[in-house]
């Protein structure tokens, strides 16, 4: 299990490792000033990506927990 903002959730052979992440973190847009603060955690933005890209299956059918939505 994986503590994100936190509430604990499944973690997945696609979920990017920290090593993974120390690379790719960097290439990322930072947040803009002056307006709302960025909500959501962008590894968990591309962690969904990559679960999606290799499972095939389609945006709404994934766990509501897993990219933040709620119903």
């Amino acid at each position: 299990m994986t503590e994100t903002n936190g509430a604990s959730r499944r973690t997945y052979p696609t979920d990017l490792i920290d090593e993974q992440w120390a690379i790719v973190e960097p290439l990322l847009p930072p947040a803009k000033t002056g307006g709302r603060p960025r909500e959501v955690d962008l590894r968990e933005v591309l962690n969904s990506i990559l679960y999606l890209n290799r499972s095939g299956c389609q945006w709404d059918m994934l766990n509501t927990v897993r990219h933040g939505i709620c119903a």
